[in-house]
């Protein structure tokens, strides 16, 4: 290759780029620790961390406080969509267990999944004999759900007003539309 009135051999064009792609590693990863030597004599066997593995923080299980039940719940969906389950656990200040419920749901999404967890456990509370003498925590690891309690003009269906009012009106139909 000739470049600039000079001959350039391959060789040191591939010494030239494996130094320049050195330097630039050890600048782009700064706590990676392989010399410039190394690098320069075997770049693949010198790898840069290009993500850092993220640990997932334990949380533990907190009993209710004293007057109130704990209802765990969680939906689960086979594949998005797909057939849904759900399932929960109501347990009291001590930990002891008072209700479990696991059944398969409808057809659907995660979303839904954890949507009818949350209202299978408020039915199943609201109809049972705690009702009266406890206050009830319903904890979810869905963010979306648990948003959307808090924040219902928020939820996904609040911008589809006209397919609610379609599919409401679609409950009492004899034919299709």
């Amino acid at each position: 290759m000739i470049f600039d009135g000079k001959i350039w051999d391959p060789t040191n064009m591939l010494d030239i780029t494996k130094l320049r792609l050195a330097w630039w590693v050890k600048s782009k990863w700064l706590d990676h620790n392989t010399s410039i030597t190394n690098f320069i004599r075997a770049p693949s066997s010198t790898l840069a961390r290009t993500s850092r593995k993220q640990t997932k923080s334990k949380v533990s299980w907190e009993c209710p406080p004293i007057g109130w039940l704990k209802f765990n719940i969680d939906g689960a969906v086979r594949s998005c969509p797909g057939h849904l389950g759900i399932g929960g656990v109501l347990q009291d200040e001590t930990g002891a267990i008072k209700l479990i419920f696991s059944k398969k749901a409808s057809w659907g999404d995660a979303n839904l999944a954890e949507v009818l967890a949350v209202r299978k456990a408020m039915v199943l509370f609201a109809t049972s004999s705690w009702v009266n003498s406890n206050n009830i925590i319903i904890e979810s690891d869905s963010k979306n759900v648990v948003s959307w309690v808090f924040n219902p003009s928020k939820a996904l269906w609040s911008s589809n007003e006209t397919a609610d009012s379609l599919a409401k009106s679609g409950v009492n139909k004899t034919h299709d539309l």
